[in-house]
């Protein structure tokens, strides 16, 4: 279901209860560009689990694999800071 940011803006958050009682995830749709989902707290959650097994999955296998490196927490800090 795709909503405007118009129809937030005139009625209120409480448009989200209605639509999320019939629909899985709401879009929100502003200058006439899909910019937002919103969906129940319930399927978020599964969501992030979902994405929390999906990175353990995808650690062991560049474990596997050998892709990875050794290094003290001090380089690695360096590293993210060079990043920046």
């Amino acid at each position: 279901m795709i909503i405007t940011a118009n129809e937030i803006q005139q009625k209120g958050v409480s448009v989200f209860d209605k639509f999320l009682n019939k629909f899985n995830e709401l879009v929100i749709r502003s200058q006439g560009q899909d910019k937002y989902v919103v969906m129940d707290i319930k399927r978020y959650k599964k969501f992030k689990i979902q994405e929390v097994d999906m990175t353990y999955i995808k650690a062991i296998e560049d474990i596997k694999q050998n892709n990875f490196k050794k290094q003290t927490a001090q380089e690695h800090i360096a590293e993210l800071e060079n990043d920046l």
